[in-house]
């Protein structure tokens, strides 16, 4: 491996010599005794699409004087940037008194082009017009793509010998310009060639093409790449290749931009038959989501499962979300019920969709809408899944109607389902968060009525809403802390201090004691707590608080 400063030796002794071979090149071209030079040793360190070589083989060259033969070696050498080979062949022919053509010396400046060697190519591109040979639009883009290194200056001063020349822009010095601007990410200026282009009536090539498409879809212009994508297959008979269309796929997916996304799936997909990836699935399927496009969503679950992919809640929760933006909510949650029945049981965060649907605007017409859809669910299919019950119940809350709430899930048994913990846990969550503790009795009594098991949040829903007490009675937060406990469950710190911090609040002596229970599991006391104990004063006496019983139970 070559280390930078021996790179950058090699290439200035590689540029110095190639320099040397100009010269000698150049005073062959130009001498009347053309039998009388010697070529020079060939260079054996040569630039080559930026990289290195090994140092080259001899090479015998023939003797013949056709030169349209030599014209087409040089046109070998120039297409793979080989500029010392260029060279030695072309001081070859001056030593077998060959002349050369304007192609002998427009394959000499190309291979200069190709590795950005500017200052060489412009000196043989003088020789050129010094002997005699008129330069062409091609001549021109050549030198603008060997100042592919070099600044501003040198593609103007390139532009201004074209107009002194009296060359007209055409196809090729348009792609050199663009190509350029593309390799240095000037996308506006890639776009302003391309209108310049249209005016001058050049046709664009598809190469000029991809070197947009490529560079909108690379600086997240998605929009931009499927026009002119779209806009160049409608003016031309050749079409965008199937790597350009992956590019529009995979910024339009990314980008949530559903007309390039869906005419580039087609493209990719339906047309050339290439499988893209799982991600870039999954991009698309967030893409068709957004917009309500469940055709495009449900092609990909296909495609999919044409992969091999094993589906999971997180590829169809998309087509839910697609179903619903469309306006399509009874379809969105007889997905659900699909969903189950396939192996892929849904959960409350793939209905979410179906829950912002709901609880979009203050009219509670949705939510009577939506209990009626599962009523039409059970009629129609004979099945309704919990988790669209769920999410209609969990709208119903976050709209603050619990009345409405309790008789959706009363209502479960009609359609051949019961409530389970999480339709609980959506309830006391509502119920927490809105202040409701007036409701807490009768959703526990339902509980019991529905035999559901409590969880450790449920658990800990009822001690928070116990503690919202605004009449000071708090004491069954405790016993549900006990209950909490018996059941093997951890309570977590934060809810240790807020049980400290509601007795406190209440000059409510217990506090010492939650604070010696979260010490004795290992629980650190924070800041926050300890500045808040001391901020509310010196507590009242042992005597008065062991009436409120935490104390007692904690002997027994």
């Amino acid at each position: 491996m070559l280390g930078r400063t021996t790179v950058s030796r090699i290439v200035i002794l590689s540029r110095a010599r190639c320099s040397n071979h100009l010269r000698s090149c150049t005073r062959a071209a130009s001498t009347s005794s053309l039998g009388s030079y010697s070529p020079a040793e060939p260079t054996h360190s040569v630039i080559r699409k930026g990289t290195f070589r090994q140092p080259l083989e001899p090479v015998v060259l023939p003797q013949t004087l056709d030169i349209g033969r030599w014209n087409y070696y040089l046109a070998g050498h120039a297409e793979e940037g080989k500029v010392v080979e260029a060279l030695h062949t072309f001081v070859h022919m001056k030593n077998i008194q060959v002349l050369p053509s304007r192609e002998t010396y427009h394959s000499i400046i190309r291979a200069f082009a190709h590795n950005c060697m500017y200052d060489e190519a412009l000196a043989i591109f003088t020789d050129m017009i010094n002997m005699g040979f008129h330069a062409t639009p091609q001549t021109f883009a050549y030198l603008i793509q060997s100042a592919n290194n070099s600044d501003n200056q040198a593609v103007d001063y390139i532009l201004d010998l074209m107009r002194q020349s009296q060359v007209p822009m055409d196809s090729a010095i348009f792609h050199a310009l663009i190509s350029r601007h593309a390799m240095r990410k000037e996308l506006e200026m890639c776009i302003q060639r391309l209108n310049d282009m249209i005016g001058w009536g050049a046709p664009a090539s598809l190469d000029t093409i991809a070197a947009i498409i490529i560079l909108a879809s690379e600086q997240d212009n998605p929009r931009l790449a499927h026009d002119i994508a779209a806009s160049f297959e409608a003016s031309s008979s050749r079409r965008i290749t199937a790597h350009l269309w992956m590019n529009i796929l995979m910024s339009s997916a990314e980008g949530l931009y559903i007309e390039g996304t869906e005419a580039a799936w087609n493209q990719v997909v339906t047309e050339h038959g290439i499988a893209p990836d799982e991600g870039l699935c999954l991009a698309v399927l967030h893409c068709a989501a957004r917009h309500g496009h469940s055709e495009l969503a449900s092609l990909v679950i296909e495609q999919l499962r044409f992969m091999g992919a094993h589906i999971q809640e997180y590829h169809l929760a998309p087509l839910v979300e697609a179903f619903v933006v469309a306006g399509q909510l009874k379809i969105a949650m007889q997905t659900l019920s699909f969903m189950r029945s396939h192996g892929t049981p849904p959960t409350m965060q793939t209905a979410s969709s179906i829950i912002a649907y709901i609880t979009d605007g203050t009219s509670i017409e949705r939510i009577d809408a939506a209990f009626n859809m599962l009523d039409d669910l059970h009629v129609d299919a004979g099945v309704v899944d919990i988790v669209a019950m769920n999410a209609v119940v969990a709208a119903a809350v976050a709209m603050g109607e619990f009345a409405r709430a309790v008789g959706i899930y009363n209502s479960a048994g009609d359609w051949g389902i019961k409530p389970d913990v999480e339709t609980f846990k959506i309830v006391l969550g509502g119920c927490l968060v809105q202040k409701k503790r007036e409701h807490t009795a009768r959703i526990f009594e339902h509980m019991e009525k529905f035999n559901i098991v409590l969880d450790a949040d449920i658990h800990e829903a009822l001690i928070k809403i116990e503690l919202l007490a605004i009449d000071g009675y708090y004491e069954d937060a405790f016993w549900r802390l006990e209950e909490m406990k018996g059941a093997g469950f951890k309570v977590p710190k934060k809810l240790y201090e807020e049980l400290a911090k509601t007795c406190v609040n209440h000059k409510d002596i217990r506090h010492k004691l939650v604070i010696e229970e979260m010490k004795s599991l290992g629980h650190e006391i924070s800041q926050d707590l300890t500045d808040y104990i001391q901020r509310s004063g010196p507590p009242p006496t042992l005597v008065h608080q062991t009436q409120h019983g935490f104390l007692d139970r904690r002997r027994d």
